[in-house]
């Protein structure tokens, strides 16, 4: 079980126009000093954070450690809100466009230098690349370590966007169905090399032992899947600063979806909170953290956020502006 931290409200005298209690608090994020305004929003009154509480005013509650995030534009994140549902999309509508191809170079390379004789292998090595390429279908569903991130507002989460933070834990202890895998991205060459080395020494076993090539063809086949739980947590060294951390499923159950996209058509398939997510003890709520995105009308852009969550009934920690004066229009 992970550590959660307890954070105790303290109580100050006096109350809002609304009946709040006024309230002070530290936040992981910015340990600002929080207080209900008249409005019903809690404003810093010493940084950059507005921001509303709303379910888990009980006077102890936990903030949970490994937080992670989900970057998306402000239509998305209603529609999720709404629907109670993750989208994973298909691997070939990621941002990087050498998805599962860059886990195969490494593969290959890791294979070759084991190989006895490279002479041997010929054209019975592509063969076996297609197997491992063919009828792959990896939906993936990302977030980040990173908890404020001009890049990541940038890239993904477009005028007005959203920052859904979730705890790590929650996936870890749910009861995920076995097509489900979450994990952080491996971007580090060495880091990448072990963990294709195990299906390399299988499969480089199979040419050095001098099999034929159905039989070569037949062990690549038995060690697809294994490619398959390992191809997508891969990526080039280019995208490290993104600290990306996926939720993965590989289809098995799930009616596909299609929408459009920056690059096209995109599949995607749904994940519905209950399956992703399961309460652990002392957290009454799945979703932890909101940070709205950079907006010249912040206060605006935060009351967007609350009346989503409000509309929809979804339980979470607090909502805050993520203090970034970037002009997105």
């Amino acid at each position: 079980m992970s550590s959660f931290k307890p954070l105790r409200p303290k109580y100050a005298k006096g109350q809002s126009s609304l009946g709040f209690t006024v309230r002070e608090r530290g936040l992981p994020f910015h340990r600002a000093r929080m207080t209900y305004s008249s409005a019903g929003n809690l404003r810093d009154q010493t940084q950059r954070a507005v921001a509303s509480i709303c379910y888990t005013m009980s006077s102890e509650f936990s903030i949970p450690d490994n937080l992670i995030y989900h970057y998306t534009d402000y239509q998305a994140f209603a529609s999720m809100m709404s629907t109670g549902e993750l989208w994973a999309s298909h691997h070939t509508s990621m941002n990087d466009f050498k998805e599962i191809d860059h886990a195969w170079d490494v593969l290959a390379i890791q294979t070759s230098n084991l190989l006895h004789r490279k002479e041997y292998v010929g054209d019975i090595f592509c063969e076996v690349e297609k197997i491992f390429k063919e009828d792959v279908n990896i939906f993936i569903c990302s977030f980040t370590r990173e908890e404020n991130a001009l890049s990541q507002w940038r890239a993904y989460a477009g005028p007005d966007g959203v920052a859904i933070s979730f705890s790590e834990d929650l996936f870890s202890y749910s009861a995920l169905e076995p097509t489900y895998d979450l994990g952080a991205v491996v971007y580090d060459e060495q880091e990448k090399a072990e963990l294709a080395l195990p299906i390399a020494k299988k499969l480089a076993a199979a040419f050095n032992e001098g099999k034929s090539r159905e039989q070569i063809e037949g062990v690549a086949r038995g060690l697809k899947s294994d490619f398959a739980r390992v191809a997508p947590f891969m990526k080039s060294s280019g995208f490290s600063e993104e600290e990306e951390v996926r939720l993965v499923s590989y289809g098995h159950g799930h009616e596909i979806f299609e929408r459009k996209g920056k690059f096209g058509t995109v599949k995607f398939i749904k994940i519905s909170f209950d399956q992703a997510f399961k309460c652990v003890e002392s957290l009454d709520f799945s979703i932890v953290n909101i940070l709205s995105g950079p907006a010249l009308d912040q206060d605006r852009s935060v009351k967007r956020v609350n009346d989503v969550m409000s509309q929809y009934c979804r339980k979470f920690n607090v909502i805050y502006n993520c203090g970034i004066p970037y002009r997105t229009s």
